[in-house]
Parts: structure tokens; C-alpha cells; sequence
């Protein structure tokens, strides 16, 4: 978080910086940092805030939409409103399937944490792997996300084994920091 911050403020100290960039992108970058800590009501200001410059902007199509999309979406999700989460994370994906390949992963891990709560267990691990092949024979380290999106959601449903092998390519957790599954393993537990 700390980081975020930091690189926000020096980003913000730009004169040559963009208003969009000022007043969509670094508050999106900020909402889905604070969302991914909990601090679910500071994300929610910054999300919408980015949001309505962003309509006012004429970017609330645009690459710069994404984080604060992604934000809105995962509170959606906490709230149980799976439409809405539904809407924002397709709307992200609308826009990260345009040469963004990470952003487009995680837009489908969050596809296949709104369908795992709304019970479509299948469509949900079928989008966990379609989100692994946009990413394959990277070596990302953003494919632990899905290894973990996929463990919760299978332990949810009573498999042991594959949570298992999926745990043994892990590096171990560090201790302190929040998890960035933070509400949403209740999320996906709802899918068993």
C-alpha cells in the first residue's frame, strides 16, 4: 500500500502528467490497492470519484477505466450485488481484451469469482483456465492468482486433492500482510 501511495504522489507531482491520467487512472490504481488491503470504504470514494471524471473525461471506456472497474466490481461482490459485479467486470473485460493480456487475466479471475458465488462452479473453473492460457509460457507470477482463485473454489466444493497440488506450487504466505482474497473466499464459498 505504502508503495502505492508513493508512486501516486510522485506520479500527481508531474506537471506533464495528463488529467486523465491525474484524475482517472492514479485514483483507479489507489481504489483497487485499498480494496485488495480491506479498506473497502476509502476504495469505494476513490472508485467513484475516478468513475465520474472519467464519464466527465470521456474515458470511462478507456484502458485507464480498468482498476477503478475492477474496485467497483469486487465491492459489488462483497454486497452480494452480482448483477452489478457482473456488469463492471464484463465492462473491464470489454476493455482489457484490446492487446492488455495481465489486466484481461485478472478481469477473468474476478468473472470466475461472480460466477462461482452465483453457483456456475463449471463456467467459474472454465474461466480460471481460459484466464492461465492468456498467460501461458510467461512464468507470471500473476499465475499463482489463479492457482489460488482455483484452490478456494474447489476446497468449497469438498476437493481436497487439487487444492493440495495447487498448494505445493505456492511460495509460502508471508505473515502480515492481508490476504487479497479478503471477502471474496466467503464469495466463492458461497458456490459450494
Amino acid at each position: 500500500m505504502r508503495a502505492v501511495e508513493r508512486e501516486a504522489a510522485v506520479a500527481l507531482a508531474t506537471p506533464e502528467l495528463s488529467e486523465p491520467v491525474k484524475l482517472v487512472m492514479v485514483p483507479g490504481v489507489r481504489a483497487l490497492a485499498w480494496f485488495e488491503a480491506g479498506r473497502l470504504n476509502r476504495a469505494a470514494e476513490a472508485a467513484q470519484a475516478a468513475e465520474a471524471e472519467a464519464r466527465r473525461l470521456g474515458f470511462d471506456r478507456h484502458f485507464f477505466a480498468v482498476d477503478y472497474l475492477r474496485t467497483l466490481a469486487g465491492l459489488a461482490l462483497e454486497r452480494r450485488d452480482l448483477d452489478a459485479a457482473e456488469r463492471l467486470t464484463e465492462q473491464a473485460l470489454s476493455i482489457t481484451e484490446r492487446g492488455r493480456p495481465a489486466f484481461e487475466f485478472l478481469a477473468l479471475l474476478d468473472r470466475a469469482q461472480v460466477w462461482a458465488t452465483r453457483g456456475q462452479v463449471n463456467e467459474a473453473l472454465d474461466t480460471i483456465e481460459a484466464a492461465r492460457q492468456i498467460l501461458a509460457g510467461t512464468n507470471s507470477v500473476l499465475l499463482r492468482r489463479a492457482d489460488e482463485t482455483e484452490a478456494l473454489l474447489r476446497l468449497s466444493l469438498g476437493d481436497l486433492r487439487v487444492p493440495a497440488e495447487l498448494a505445493a506450487g505456492l511460495p509460502p504466505a508471508s505473515r502480515g500482510r492481508p490476504s487479497r482474497h479478503r471477502g471474496r473466499t466467503a464469495a466463492i464459498g458461497a458456490a459450494g
